[in-house]
């Protein structure tokens, strides 16, 4: 049975910068996905400002998605950078 290994302080990097506590971890991989992740999530906060006034209802509300996305991503990579 494989032992889960805890650790404090890559989370702690990871709360302050995502994907910071993967890098101290060597989880390079991880760390480009969580910011790829990040980009696809906030995408529809950029189109919101960029777009006419026809369609910011609509943006408003995918603008709003992805900051719910976002956090739920944030969360997630604090508790990835925690256990192994």
């Amino acid at each position: 049975m494989k032992q889960q290994i805890k650790h404090g302080i890559p989370a702690l990097f990871s709360f302050f910068f995502s994907g910071l506590g993967q890098i101290i971890k060597g989880d390079w991989a991880k760390f480009w996905q969580i910011w790829i992740y990040y980009f696809i999530a906030l995408s529809p906060t950029f189109l919101f400002f960029t777009v006419s006034q026809s369609f910011q209802g609509i943006f408003a509300v995918l603008a709003f998605l992805g900051w719910i996305a976002t956090f739920i991503i944030w969360l997630w990579q604090i508790k990835d950078a925690y256990n192994n």
